[in-house]
């Protein structure tokens, strides 16, 4: 299982946190020289590894029979392996992927005392042969969430850096040329660590967390605060047309955002995500959110009332505690859905519809398998758009799988 939160903030800390409440400050100095770019494509093609190879969906996984074999529905072929970036001779785990138009974004970190991470950048237009083409490392910020907008990328993370009241901070990167370069500015946050962003036309939506956590609704541009909302344990946002969804533990909630007006709208109180500290992730379709919660497995929620119309229990295995088998995340596309579960690997579903074709209506969501991958530390993230399934896993680095159905 990945914990996003594993340096347990003390009580003096949490009580700065408070007092920082709304003095989001920010700060362009990179005099600290914590990133470290690297824009040399041949360099970075030392770390990527291409295959051909056929992934097996084995469906002796399951409990029931599907209705379905995976066979019949995609032919899954792993096309690219990526080992994560060093700092120090440290391997960083990857936790965090988007993809925005021809490009992926993969964020890192580290599990324990040290604060690292970094960043890559991956063009995906040509589906079998994706090309690392941009990484950056940072000596002492872990990357926890990403979101892209424009020529602008954005981070939620956490630092061990004492300029900053409290870990937690969002970070504005800007790209040149799809590159990354070294042009970044910072927003203090309050909490233990930026878990994750997402951004709209109006405003940058940032979660942060865990104990006196936050979802800190930014204005577009100029990244002045325009609203600061306590959410305990704050992990996921997505954004999508006028819906924005904040997931968030222990136990799960599901807030809604009036995204025209940048402020809290409705809560819904679920099940799951009981686990302190652990990672949880939301995808908006239609109306419907896509939820990845923890020890409460897979749960497809309608935004209009908050009913579960869809759920898939975490895999329990007999050789592995159950806290390290519970859904980090989860992805949907038309119609299948993949399933990060931690140390239990990669599990794909299939629903009867497109997921954009119905709206709160049940869709008859079945699990067909597990992917047959080699073998990880955990699959922390998982993302699945355009025919390809990006699968994060964790110490393993990043695997490229192209689906076609």
């Amino acid at each position: 299982m990945k914990y996003i939160l594993v340096k347990t903030p003390s009580i003096l800390l949490s009580m700065a946190v408070l007092l920082c409440l709304g003095c989001n400050s920010s700060s362009s100095d990179k005099s600290d020289e914590s990133l470290d770019v690297q824009n040399d494509e041949q360099a970075l093609a030392e770390r990527v590894t291409y295959t051909d190879q056929e992934v097996v969906v084995d469906d002796s996984a399951t409990k029931n029979k599907p209705y379905a074999k995976a066979a019949d529905i995609a032919s899954l072929t792993l096309v690219a392996q990526i080992a994560p970036p060093q700092l120090e001779g440290v391997n960083l785990q990857a936790n965090e992927v988007i993809i925005e138009g021809s490009k992926a974004y993969i964020g890192y970190n580290v599990q324990g005392e040290t604060f690292a991470g970094a960043i890559d950048v991956i063009d995906i237009s040509q589906a079998n042969k994706p090309k690392l083409i941009s990484s950056a490392v940072f000596n002492d910020t872990d990357v926890n969430g990403l979101a892209m907008h424009d020529k602008e990328l954005y981070l939620a993370a956490a630092t061990s850096n004492s300029n900053y009241s409290s870990p937690a901070i969002f970070q504005r990167i800007l790209l040149s040329g799809g590159k990354l370069s070294d042009d970044y500015l910072t927003v203090d946050l309050p909490s233990f660590a930026g878990t994750d962003v997402n951004v709209s036309a109006k405003y940058v939506y940032v979660t942060s967390g865990a104990q006196a956590g936050y979802v800190t609704v930014l204005n577009s541009g100029d990244y002045s605060l325009h609203n600061s909302v306590a959410v305990d344990d704050a992990r996921g946002v997505a954004v999508d047309n006028s819906d924005v969804a904040i997931i968030a533990g222990t136990n799960a909630r599901l807030f809604l955002f009036d995204n025209e007006a940048g402020v809290l709208s409705q809560e819904y109180t679920l099940t799951g995500a009981t686990i302190p500290y652990s990672k949880s992730t939301v995808e908006i379709i239609r109306n419907k959110a896509i939820l990845g919660l923890g020890d409460g497995g897979t749960q497809i929620v309608c935004l209009t009332d908050g009913k579960v119309l869809e759920k898939i229990e975490q895999p329990v295995l007999d050789s592995v505690d159950s806290q390290a088998t519970v859904t980090n995340a989860v992805t949907a596309y038309k119609r299948s859905l993949f399933m990060a579960n931690g140390e239990a690997g990669v599990y794909m579903a299939v629903a009867v519809s497109n997921f954009k074709d119905k709206d709160c209506e049940e869709n008859a969501l079945q699990v067909v398998g597990k992917l047959q991958l080699e073998a990880s530390t955990s699959v922390n993230h998982i993302t699945y758009r355009n025919d390809i399934l990006f699968v994060a896993s964790g110490l393993g680095g990043l695997k490229i799988i192209k689906v076609d159905d």
